[in-house]
C-alpha cells in the first residue's frame, strides 16, 4: 500500500506552555525536530520528562506518542497517544479532533502493516472510520483555524487514497483546493491519484495525464511547503511521480468556460456523473463521455477461456447499461428541461390518485425518480456480484450484496472475517480495486448517507414509498413500518448521491480487474513450461440499434 505522509503535528490549545509560551514553543520545536530526524524513542522519552501545566505537557506527550508510535509500529505507544488526545477533548473539540484523527489513522495503519489488510479490515476498521469522521468534523467547522481545516481535509483524502478509493480522495483534494488553490499537499496527492486512474479513461488518458502533471508541477513549485506539511518523503514521492510523466507537448490549461447545449449532458456534468475522473477533458463536442472500460482481459486459446472473457465483458456491459439507464431515468424525472416533463404531467392528470391531504406527490415523475433511486442502489449489489463472478468464488449469487461483499456469512459462520477466497487476493499483492470495494462496503455499517439510502431502497422496492412535495412532521418520523415517506427534493438528492457512489464502484471494479489480470498473466507466464500465446480478444465498440 502506498503511504503519503501526514502533515506535521499541529496542536490548537490557545497556547502551548510548560511555564510560559516561549517554553512551550521551544519544547514543541525540539520534539518535532526529533521526530523529523527519526529519533522517535528519544522524542517520546523527552516528552515524558517534561513537567509543568498538565494540559500542555499532555499535548506534547500526545504528539510524541502519536507520530513516534506509528513510526515505531508500537501499538501500545500509539494507544497512549489516543488516550491523551481523548483526555484533551478530542472527542468534542473540533480543533483537537484533527489530532485525535491522526492517532486513529495511525492505529489503523499499524494494524494493516502488522496483520495485513484482510485482518485489519475485519477487526480494526473502527480506527479508520473514527479517523475519517474526525477529519470531516475538523475540516467542516469554520471555527477551527483555517490551516488546520485544510490539513484535516487533505488527510481525509489520504485515508481514502491509501485504500484505493480514488474518487472520494479526489473529491477531498478538490474540496481543499477550492479553499486554498495553492495547498501543495492536496495538489501533489491529486496529481498522483489521477495518474493511477488515467489508464481507464480511454481516449482521454493523455488529457488526464496532463491534468496530473499540472497538479504535480504546482505542488513542486513550492517544495518548502510540501516538506513543511508532508515531510521529505512527500516531496520525494511527488518528484518521482512527476518524473514518470513524459509530455510530448506542453499541457494546456483546462477550459473553465465550457457550455453544454444538450440539457441531459449538462445535468450529468454539473453533478459529475460521467464515468470519468477529470471534468477537464470532457465537453459537449466529445464523443465518448463515459470512457470507463476494462483495460485488459487476457485469454488463452481454449474455448472455455475465451467464453469466460465474453461473459465478463457482457456482465460489465450490463453494469454500465444499468448505470446509464438509471442516470437517464433520473434526469427525465428531475430536470424541468427533460422532454417528458409536460407529457408526464398530462399522463399523471389522467391517472386517478386519491388525495390524503398530506402533500403527497403521486405522479409519473415521482415514480420514475423512485425507480432510478432503487436502480442506483441495486447496481452496488451487482458490482459485488461481479466481484465474486470474476474471482470464481463459491458464493451463491443470491447471497451476495455490497454489505457482505468481503465477509463470510455471519449467520452460518458467526464471524466478521474476510472470505478466504477474497483474502487470498492480498496474500502477495494488494489489489487497490478490491480494497476500495471492501472499504466502500463498510460504509453500510455506519450512520452514513449511503446506509440510510440503502434502507430507503427497501421501501422503494419491497415496501411502499410515499413522495411528498412538503413533508409534515408526523410523516417525517413515520417511516418505520411498511410505508416510508420522503420529500421530493430529498429523494432527488439521495438518488444523485447513489449514482455518484455507483460511479465510484464501477471505477474501482475496473481497476480490480486490471490489477488481477496483470498478476494472472505474470503468473501464467512464469508457470508455463514453454511459451504460450496470450492476447486480448478482438472486441469492437457496439453500435446503437433502434429496436423499433
Amino acid at each position: 500500500m502506498e503511504h503519503r505522509s501526514l502533515p506535521l503535528p499541529v496542536v490548537c490549545l490557545g497556547s502551548m506552555t510548560i511555564q510560559t509560551p516561549q517554553d512551550a514553543d521551544q519544547v514543541l520545536k525540539r520534539v518535532n525536530e526529533m521526530l523529523d530526524s527519526g529519533q522517535y524513542a528519544e522524542a517520546i522519552t523527552f516528552a515524558d520528562s517534561c513537567e509543568g501545566d498538565d494540559r500542555f505537557v499532555d499535548a506534547i506527550r500526545a504528539i510524541a506518542c502519536t507520530h513516534g508510535g506509528e513510526a515505531l509500529q508500537d501499538e501500545a505507544v500509539l494507544a497512549r497517544g489516543l488516550a491523551l488526545w481523548r483526555a484533551l477533548g478530542g472527542e468534542n473539540d473540533n480543533a483537537q479532533a484533527y489530532n485525535l484523527a491522526n492517532a486513529e489513522h495511525g492505529a489503523w495503519r499499524i494494524a494493516v502493516n502488522k496483520r495485513g489488510f484482510p485482518a485489519a479490515l475485519a477487526h480494526d476498521r473502527e480506527h479508520l472510520h473514527r479517523a475519517r469522521a474526525l477529519y470531516r468534523r475538523a475540516g467542516d467547522d469554520p471555527a477551527v483555524p483555517f490551516q488546520l481545516r485544510v490539513q484535516a481535509l487533505t488527510n481525509l483524502g489520504i485515508s481514502y487514497d491509501e485504500l484505493g478509493r480514488d474518487v472520494e480522495a479526489l473529491g477531498a483534494y478538490e474540496e481543499v483546493l477550492s479553499m486554498d488553490s495553492d495547498f501543495a499537499m492536496a495538489l501533489g496527492n491529486r496529481g498522483t491519484t489521477l495518474m493511477g486512474v488515467a489508464p481507464f479513461m480511454g481516449q482521454h488518458q493523455p488529457r488526464v495525464i496532463h491534468d496530473a502533471a499540472r497538479a504535480l508541477d504546482a505542488a513542486l513549485a513550492d517544495p518548502d511547503q510540501v516538506k513543511r506539511f508532508g515531510g521529505q518523503s512527500a516531496l520525494t514521492s511527488f518528484e518521482q511521480h512527476r518524473s514518470r510523466i513524459k509530455l510530448e507537448q506542453p499541457h494546456d490549461e483546462p477550459n473553465t468556460t465550457k457550455t453544454w447545449t444538450d440539457p441531459y449532458l449538462r445535468w450529468c456534468a454539473e453533478r459529475s456523473l460521467f464515468l470519468h475522473v477529470s471534468q477537464a477533458c470532457i465537453s459537449d463536442d466529445v464523443d465518448d463521455l463515459d470512457p470507463l472500460f476494462l483495460n485488459r482481459l487476457i485469454t488463452g486459446l481454449s474455448q472455455d477461456e475465451q467464453e469466460r472473457v465474453y461473459d465478463l465483458v457482457d456482465a460489465f456491459n450490463a453494469l454500465k447499461q444499468d448505470y446509464v439507464a438509471a442516470r437517464y431515468l433520473l434526469w427525465l424525472a428531475a430536470d424541468p428541461l427533460s422532454p417528458i416533463h409536460e407529457h408526464a404531467l398530462a399522463a399523471t392528470a389522467r391517472t386517478r390518485f386519491l388525495d390524503t391531504y398530506k402533500y403527497g406527490d403521486w405522479s409519473v415523475r415521482s415514480g420514475l425518480a423512485a425507480q432510478a433511486f432503487a436502480a442506483a442502489i441495486n447496481l452496488l449489489d451487482k458490482v459485488a456480484s461481479f466481484t465474486h463472478l470474476y474471482f470464481n468464488t463459491s458464493r451463491k449469487s443470491r447471497r451476495v450484496y455490497l454489505h457482505n461483499l468481503w465477509r463470510l456469512d455471519g449467520i452460518r459462520h458467526g464471524t466478521a472475517d474476510m472470505d478466504p477466497e477474497l483474502a487470498a487476493q492480498f496474500d502477495q499483492h494488494g489489489n487497490r480495486g478490491l480494497m476500495a470495494l471492501c472499504d466502500l462496503s463498510c460504509d453500510l455499517e455506519q450512520d452514513t448517507p449511503l446506509n440510510r439510502m440503502v434502507d430507503r431502497r427497501h421501501s422503494a422496492t419491497h415496501r411502499f414509498l410515499a413522495v411528498h412535495w412538503m413533508l409534515i412532521q408526523e410523516d417525517a418520523t413515520a417511516g418505520t413500518g411498511w410505508l416510508d415517506h420522503v420529500e421530493w427534493d430529498d429523494l432527488l438528492a439521495g438518488a444523485v448521491q447513489q449514482l455518484a457512489t455507483a460511479r465510484a464502484a464501477l471505477i474501482y471494479l475496473a481497476r480490480l480487474i486490471d490489477i488481477a489480470e496483470q498478476l494472472a498473466e505474470t503468473k501464467r507466464q512464469e508457470e508455463a513450461d514453454g511459451p504460450r500465446q496470450l492476447g486480448h480478444l478482438p472486441l469492437t465498440r457496439t453500435v446503437p440499434i433502434d429496436l423499433n
